[in-house]
């Protein structure tokens, strides 16, 4: 898998690369900013997933968005994932409907990192559980959904004892 990771400080880059290549099978390309892989056309064709690490910056920035739409314009293949800092719900409602494949705070491990590429990579999109946890909490349940209609099985005639 060939990930391009965007990320404009070179301490992240250079960890976030380092834990990438102790995974194994992944060919990463490092750069500082989104017009810089853009501008590397002879390898666009290989990369099938863009890591766009924004740090601190909110997904509703406006380099941010027009980062995301020229990713998702210029390569419609590839899917974006992106680092922040931010864990709310609202934030990562947001990026996905910018048009992202996965969203991942900086507070998971390098374990699910790995595991949120894979999926992406297999066709998934990776929310982190605590967006889904905060979600749910929010959505009261509707009266008809909480109405369950059990169905007794027809034991043959036999009684329940029986």
């Amino acid at each position: 898998m060939t990930i391009a990771l965007i990320d404009s400080r070179p301490l992240n880059r250079e960890a976030i690369t380092q834990i990438l290549h102790k995974a194994g099978s992944l060919k990463i390309i490092p750069i500082s900013r989104c017009s810089e892989l853009l501008e590397k056309s002879l390898v666009l064709s290989e990369v099938e997933i863009v890591l766009l690490n924004i740090g601190s910056t909110a997904i509703n920035d406006s380099e941010v968005v027009r980062n995301i739409a020229l990713l998702n314009k210029v390569l419609p293949n590839t899917s974006v994932i992106v680092i922040c800092d931010h864990e709310d719900s609202h934030v990562i409602g947001k990026a996905l409907r910018e048009g992202i494949r996965g969203y991942i705070p900086t507070t998971l491990t390098s374990q699910i990192l790995i595991g949120a590429l894979r999926l992406v990579q297999a066709g998934g999109t990776f929310i982190p559980p605590c967006a889904l946890t905060e979600l749910l909490s929010q959505q009261p349940i509707a009266p008809e959904a909480a109405k369950v209609e059990v169905m007794v099985p027809d034991f043959f005639g036999l009684t329940r004892r029986q």
